[in-house]
């Protein structure tokens, strides 16, 4: 029979924790759900931005270059930091609501001439800035060293002064800030989902020219937020979600298939076998993993042995029945006989009474002791292994004239008490039916048990292993002992038949091999 391949439940766990491993991939996009994943990116990019604008306004600075330089001279610390090949460690934006800082105070208003070469080069720096604002949506504000604006990507104009990312750049430092907007309170239903953010990004940089700081650059942007997002990312979560959607049913129905519903099944069939119903279990059509066959299998074993024992028990007790009525009745009259005329009787007369009633009992004692050692066989005993040799010994010290040939240390896969019941047994059936010789041979979980007694007919041989067949009930037999012995093979997983022999009679006992 083709063994068909189930997964273990060891199997199927890891299986169940690659799908889960599979889940940081899905958390790793919804990480960028968050409002400090928007901001980061759009810090980020701003960054990336200010520094293009400050080189290109420190570009045209130098080709319209002063005399002079002015602006603050960088500090020490400052200097080093900009002379390094790569200076991008900028200390990100602190996103804790707490840290937001207020709205952007406006520029101070007035008429303010511009020296050269700012005058100059604001209207170059203008036209960059728009330009850059239609792919970019970011605001572009260039600086003079005192805080004038000389370039817009709109129509703002003044000094900025007290704006602390703004002192900040023209110190040398590159600040980045998040701020309040304004008009929060007139927010209308049909904003852009673009404008639907409470702050801006800003960020300020320093534009350096021969170590000095003759100006800054400003910019501005509101971070993405969730439902721009989404509605940008819709069809990629979409197919998240579907393949989510399909993994959890797959996962669920591989969990249903090979678990929930063999288990769901052993249950019913469990329940009925508790419930006392004399059925014969099916097996299952699936049974899903390697663990729950196993189950399967022992809960059919157990229905089937429960139901054997069930008809046993009710054969049993029809035969006791019977077996024990003529001996309860010869004993009944017996006694009630001597009660009336035992005193008329002579000594011989009641003697024979007596005696009779001494066999009956010693009959009904031989009937209940197979009885209940026959019932004992019934029982599994737990896995062992016994030499037979000692129990052919043990057989000798009290019965006699049986011999053990073969592998002296040949041994049987039940108890010690079961191998003593088995040859005693055996033995006392062969010496009860003529036998003056028992031979045990035993290897490899094979015995041959032959005698030199007067064999058994093909008629009887289909009846020997039945409770209370007996062809010598006159000398005493009871029945019980082929019965015993095929009850300790069947109860350890072996089986017992005639086998044709010369003279006598012979069996072979075989037990399956442990693997």
């Amino acid at each position: 029979m083709v063994q068909k391949w189930r997964p273990t439940l060891r199997t199927l766990i890891a299986l169940v924790i690659l799908t889960l491993m599979a889940l940081p991939a899905i958390g790793l996009l919804t990480a960028r759900l968050t409002t400090n994943q928007f901001v980061r990116e759009t810090e980020s990019s701003l960054v990336s931005q200010a520094a293009v604008f400050a080189r290109t306004y420190a570009a045209e600075f130098g080709e319209n270059r002063p005399n002079e330089l002015m602006g603050n001279v960088l500090s020490p610390r400052l200097s080093k930091y900009y002379a390094q090949q790569f200076h991008s460690k900028i200390k990100p934006v602190n996103t804790q609501y707490s840290a937001i800082l207020p709205e952007r105070p406006d520029p101070i208003q007035g008429n303010v001439d511009l020296e050269t070469p700012y005058d100059v080069i604001g209207e170059k720096l203008s036209t960059i800035a728009r330009e850059a604002q239609k792919t970019s949506l970011a605001g572009y504000i260039a600086l003079d060293y005192l805080g004038n604006v000389i370039a817009s990507s709109g129509t703002i104009q003044g000094r900025f002064v007290s704006v602390a990312e703004v002192t900040n750049a023209l110190q040398g430092e590159v600040s980045t800030v998040l701020r309040f907007r304004s008009g929060q309170d007139e927010r209308h239903p049909l904003a852009s989902l673009s404008r639907d953010t409470g702050f801006r990004v800003f960020v300020a940089m320093p534009v350096i020219v021969d170590e000095r700081v003759i100006g800054a650059v400003y910019l501005a942007r509101t971070p993405n937020n969730l439902g721009k997002f989404l509605f940008r990312e819709r069809h990629t979560l979409m197919l998240v979600f579907g393949s989510v959607l399909l993994a959890a049913s797959v996962v669920g129905f591989v969990m249903w298939r090979l678990l929930a519903g063999p288990i769901k099944e052993l249950q019913y069939q469990s329940q009925r076998v508790a419930k006392g119903q004399s059925v014969m279990l099916e097996p299952l059509a699936h049974y899903g993993t390697k663990e729950v066959a196993d189950m399967g299998q022992s809960l059919l074993s157990m229905s089937a042995k429960l139901n054997q024992r069930s008809a046993a028990l009710q054969t049993y007790t029809a035969h006791v029945t019977h077996e024990l009525k003529s001996p309860l009745t010869s004993i009944s009259g017996a006694v009630e006989l001597l009660q009336d005329s035992g005193a008329r009787m002579d000594k011989l007369t009641q003697q024979k009474f007596i005696t009779n009633i001494a066999d009956d009992s010693d009959r009904m004692a031989r009937l209940l002791d197979g009885l209940r050692m026959f019932a004992a066989t019934t029982m599994t005993n737990d896995a062992q292994e016994t030499e037979l040799r000692h129990a052919v010994e043990r057989f000798n010290s009290t019965n006699g004239n049986a011999t053990y040939i073969g592998n002296p240390t040949a041994t049987l896969p039940i108890s010690d008490n079961d191998a003593h019941i088995l040859v005693t047994q055996m033995g006392q059936n062969a010496f009860q039916h003529g036998a003056t010789k028992v031979t045990f041979e035993c290897d490899n979980n094979r015995l041959i048990v032959s005698d030199d007694g007067d064999g058994i007919s093909r008629r009887n041989a289909e009846q020997i292993f039945e409770p209370f067949f007996t062809t010598n009930r006159d000398l005493g037999g009871t029945g019980m002992g082929l019965a015993i012995v095929r009850g300790i093979v069947t109860a350890n997983g072996g089986e017992i038949k005639l086998i044709q022999a010369q003279q006598g009679a012979t069996f072979e006992i075989l037990f399956e091999t442990q693997n």
